[in-house]
């Protein structure tokens, strides 16, 4: 099979299909990152920023360690998302950088871009703002007392945005700092996440919606509850989780076919991860991650064997291994791991397993597409995309599982043509994703990776 010929006959799979999308929707503040622009503000500290710039950090508390931070993304070329309580720190942004305002948030992206490629995406925002209605798509509705209403009509008076600040570095930009040079390996960026104004779930009036509202759903995208920590605003967050898990249940009593899926970003209380997904995982079907939250999870979880083995060798056949055992361990029904120019799936049966490849070749393009314009894309804008060759990493890792599959008994060239291969109790899939080596944008390329291969499989 012509892997580039599949994806220049990629169909828009999700135009039509009815989403429910919560709960992290708010605005992003995007900053081009300018490598001069940081080491001038840096002059005076290198010593302590690139002291710090050695290890990840859990919380940015003082404009040193989100320097650190940068600089620790940018020699790596790794994606972060970093905590900030320190008010200081956002009016330093404020300050000295022009952010350029976009919807932002795992919901809020996904409900958006579902929403311009022809889905009906329902929205529900804890402390839903006018400036996050105005910058939403004309498809979404958010719900209300009186029904299903466009976001327009359905926003909360004198309500607050909370403000992420992204930090977009491009591939092979230079930074000095504390004499040390360095070139990024990769594009992307970090994300300075403020405090959440509002918890991750229903208010008593919207939740006695869901039964109605989930008769006529698809799917139901849920993220959002890395926010949470002990308190929970003086509820706790056993008896946050523990309404969520009934509202999963409302959401499907009139609809066994909706598929509830968690969109996984890490936690700012990592101590609490271990407990937050397991109790999420009770209610959900679906878990959406990268490779890096995969190796995550799986040492949270106590699996240290299967994330070293991705540390040591990050190809498709130990991501499989590491996505089976989380899958198993969680109870779940799909996992879904994008990594950079592959997609790894596995799915419990029963399948269409054509279909999950075709989705997932509409959720590369999707992503591409946005990459390249830099913004939210509509229909037309897939064409951006559609010529883009699937990327030589991900036609090697299909092409090295499929060989490894060959060894196991199954026939390696079939594995090679379809992009899965059946288990049994379980399809596993590798498939090749293209790789924009310039790309605009880089926030939510995961969010519409996950969503658009999601939905485009229902």
């Amino acid at each position: 099979m012509d892997w580039g010929r599949r994806f220049k006959g990629v169909r828009n799979l999700v135009k039509g299909k009815r989403v429910l999308c919560a709960y992290n929707a708010f605005l992003d503040s995007v900053v081009k990152v300018d490598v001069k622009q940081i080491a001038v503000l840096a002059r005076g500290k290198e010593r302590e920023v690139v002291s710090k710039s050695r290890r990840e950090l859990g919380e940015i508390k003082n404009v040193e360690e989100f320097l650190a931070a940068l600089v620790h993304g940018m020699r790596d070329g790794k994606a972060q998302h970093i905590a900030c309580f320190n008010r200081e720190v956002f009016e330093f942004f404020e300050e000295k950088f022009r952010g350029i305002r976009s919807i932002g948030g795992q919901a809020g992206i996904i409900a958006n871009q579902l929403g311009l490629l022809g889905a009906k995406p329902v929205l529900y925002a804890p402390g839903f703002s006018r400036e996050l209605a105005e910058k939403l798509s004309g498809n979404v509705r958010v719900p209300a007392p009186r029904g299903l209403v466009r976001a327009l009509k359905g926003f909360e008076e004198e309500r607050e945005s909370k403000v992420n600040w992204i930090f977009e570095f491009r591939k092979g930009q230079e930074l000095k700092v504390g004499g040390e040079r360095f070139s990024a390996p990769r594009a992307n960026r970090l994300i300075v996440a403020s405090p959440p104004k509002a918890l991750p779930c229903f208010r008593p009036d919207v939740a006695q919606l869901l039964p109605a509202l989930g008769k006529n759903l698809d799917a139901a995208i849920f993220a959002g509850y890395h926010y949470l920590d002990e308190d929970a605003g003086g509820i706790g967050y056993k008896r946050v989780l523990g309404s969520e898990l009934r509202n999963y249940k409302r959401l499907k009593s009139r609809n066994n076919k909706l598929v509830v899926h968690y969109e996984f970003v890490p936690m700012d209380h990592r101590e609490m991860e271990h407990k937050v997904i397991a109790l999420v995982a009770k209610g959900v079907d679906s878990l959406g991650l990268n490779e890096v939250e995969l190796r995550r999870l799986l040492r949270v979880l106590g699996f240290a064997r299967e994330a070293e083995r991705i540390d040591e060798k990050e190809d498709a056949h130990s991501i499989v291994l590491g996505a089976k055992k989380l899958l198993h361990a969680l109870k779940l029904k799909r996992i879904h791991v994008h990594n950079l120019g592959y997609f790894v799936l596995v799915h419990k049966k029963p399948v269409n397993a054509g279909r999950v490849v075709e989705a997932c070749i509409l959720a590369s393009v999707a992503a591409n597409s946005f990459a390249e314009k830099g913004a939210p894309v509509v229909e037309r804008d897939l064409a951006r995309g559609r010529h883009l060759c699937p990327s030589e990493n991900g036609l090697r890792q299909l092409k090295q599982f499929a060989a490894e599959m060959g060894r196991k008994g199954f026939d390696a060239r079939e594995v090679g043509e379809r992009g899965f291969a059946d288990l049994g109790k379980e399809v596993v899939f590798v498939v090749p994703a293209q790789i924009d080596p310039h790309p605009a944008k880089t926030v939510g390329l995961g969010d519409i990776v996950s969503s658009c291969a999601l939905v485009g499989s229902l």
